[in-house]
């Protein structure tokens, strides 16, 4: 198996495991919702480094107070680890951390340019861990039954909630369809190699198109109307609070660390 079906393999276990149902989730997933959004939203726009590890500190906290599994979460960020290290190289030389005109830019590396690249790097990795935190507890089909409710919104999250469920079944069918085109290349190399992805194409599009058909007729013959999972009020308990004051805390921190101390 080479890394483009590795690839696809961790790709597809990963949403697998993001398209469960959890239908008794010890926290309100409102609340769980907001919090990470809030969260995302300050971290994506700190500027020091502080602010980014102590998000982590809290991401680590909620998801060991949830009882989630790090696994999931860990490959959704190392796989935005990677996407960011390449449009963050030229903070690498660049002689203040930022990059205005190129001579802003050295020929060496820099200590400014390092650490805006650490920061840079770190800041979109627990940005995306952050994000798919409520994703991996709750699942997608749980948060688009929130927003199935909202008027306008019911048939968007509707097709969504279709769309997660068949990826992971697309993804499966793609690497069997790999795995029996390269059992028939005697000479694998790079240009074998994207001419059997190219061969996959329209098979794939056909297969996904009659896996979302079968999934949205089947759910169509179960119910007497449009399928909705039924959504239930939370009472605002003990973990609820302590989700929220962890939050509240990381805010006033990343005011007086971004704000004050950062002037």
């Amino acid at each position: 198996m080479n890394t483009i079906e590795k690839f696809l393999g961790e790709i597809a276990e990963v949403m697998e495991v993001l398209s469960k149902f959890n239908d008794k989730p010890r926290v309100n997933p409102k609340i769980l919702i907001l919090t990470s959004f809030i969260m995302v939203f300050l971290v994506a726009f700190s500027k020091t480094l502080v602010s980014t590890i102590l998000a982590f500190v809290y991401m680590v906290f909620i998801l060991t107070v949830l009882r989630l599994s790090f696994k999931v979460v860990l490959k959704v960020m190392a796989l935005a680890f990677l996407f960011s290290i390449v449009p963050a190289v030229p903070l690498i030389f660049s002689k203040t951390g930022y990059i205005n005109d190129l001579n802003d830019l050295s020929l060496t590396l820099t200590y400014p340019g390092l650490m805006a690249f650490i920061t840079f790097v770190l800041r979109v990795t627990v940005s995306a861990g952050l994000f798919i935190m409520p994703v991996a507890y709750l699942g997608w089909s749980r948060i688009f039954t929130i927003f199935e409710g909202k008027g306008g919104l019911s048939d968007i999250a509707s097709v969504f909630k279709i769309f997660v469920t068949t990826v992971p079944k697309t993804l499966r069918y793609m690497l069997s369809l790999l795995l029996a085109r390269e059992a028939r290349v005697f000479r694998k190399n790079l240009r074998n190699l994207w001419y059997t992805l190219s061969t996959i194409v329209g098979d794939i599009l056909i297969a996904s198109n009659g896996f979302s058909r079968e999934l949205m007729l089947s759910i169509s013959a179960r119910s007497f109307g449009k399928f909705k999972a039924p959504d239930r009020s939370y009472n605002i308990g003990a973990l609820d609070y302590l989700v929220m004051s962890a939050m509240l805390i990381y805010a006033t921190i990343y005011v007086m660390v971004e704000f004050v101390g950062y002037s």
